[in-house]
């Protein structure tokens, strides 16, 4: 298992399958309660990297580590890429769920419309890949942690980083605002 995510109504757990290299990407949905499949699906190639439910628990956004970013619709069990060219190893929803947090193994992060896949901006400064993105719950905020063994926080609005957390000594791979935002907190090796 590569990631794996739950509804917002506790109903439902999404699990992707590790493929063999370059094969097909493969989701598994099931109820969360009684662990019966609600059904299997091939989401792509290559291996997932993260899985993210959308709030009424109808769409399911997925990043795969080598080729981008796409949604699943659990009705309709389609998916819909919305970002190519990328090799991406995080991938964060904002609150509103209209913007997407994309972080790259170049480490950038690209801010993109979660309906149209369009491009808003590009963040830079991360020396490594992003492995890790938590919009803050209330502000136009991005929390970023990244193998370079810092985290960035960026101004949505301006798209300035405007602090570099380094106190971590190896690779972070790990973030997460608390639901009042109030605090941020970080994972690492060395944690």
């Amino acid at each position: 298992v590569t990631a794996v995510a739950v509804s917002h109504d506790s109903r439902l757990i999404a699990a992707s399958l590790k493929p063999e290299e370059w094969g097909p990407a493969v989701v598994t949905i099931r109820e969360a309660r009684s662990g019966e499949d609600v059904f299997t699906r091939l989401v792509g190639r290559g291996e997932v990297g993260d899985l993210v439910f959308s709030r009424d628990n109808k769409r399911l956004w997925i990043c795969w580590l080598h080729g981008g970013v796409g949604v699943l619709d659990l009705a309709s069990r389609e998916v819909h890429v919305l970002v190519t060219g990328h090799r991406v190893h995080s991938l964060a929803v904002s609150p509103d769920e209209r913007l997407l947090g994309v972080g790259t193994s170049d480490g950038s992060i690209l801010i993109v419309d979660a309906a149209t896949g369009e491009t808003r901006s590009r963040f830079t400064g991360h020396t490594a890949w992003v492995a890790s993105l938590s919009f803050h719950p209330t502000l136009p905020e991005l929390a970023s942690a990244s193998t370079d063994k810092t985290v960035r926080l960026w101004n949505l609005d301006t798209g300035e980083c405007r602090a570099v957390l380094d106190g971590h000594w190896e690779k972070v791979y790990a973030t997460a605002y608390s639901p009042d935002g109030r605090t941020l907190a970080t994972g690492s090796n060395d944690t």
